[in-house]
């Protein structure tokens, strides 16, 4: 639904580089559950309580699911949501980097957001909102 939003606002994203033939396994497969995940702008869209659940479900979004497969999340408090991968792409060093939209119904509000997440090494992601 979101990316029905985006493309009827004008909005476009750029279309995945990638066969389904070259994704076996995880997306990234140096990458595991313990990744280390940088993303101060999520942190303070969720608050300190929600963020270890949603940094789970970001992992296995990044590492598990294909482009446009949902990951739900909810934290032990009120705060729950969504992680989508919306496309891959390769980032001007070579990176698979994915682009995701994230939702958040948090108390007294709910909000998105489009992020994209870039490996950082063989044990990390840096999360930047576009």
């Amino acid at each position: 639904m979101l990316t029905a939003t985006l493309l009827a606002a004008g909005c476009s994203l750029p279309l995945n580089n990638f066969s389904l033939a070259e994704r076996t396994g995880s997306i990234i497969p140096s990458l595991s559950r313990s990744t280390a995940v940088e993303a101060p702008h999520l942190v303070s869209f969720v608050g300190d309580a929600a963020w270890p659940s949603l940094k789970g479900a970001l992992i296995t979004a990044l590492i598990d699911r294909e482009d446009g497969e949902r990951v739900t999340w909810k934290s032990n408090g009120d705060a729950s949501g969504t992680v989508t991968p919306i496309t891959t792409v390769m980032a001007g060093d070579g990176r698979r980097c994915r682009r995701l939209a994230i939702t958040a119904d948090l108390p007294g509000r709910a909000d998105e957001m489009l992020s994209e997440a870039c490996p950082v090494g063989a044990s990390a992601w840096s999360v930047t909102p576009l």
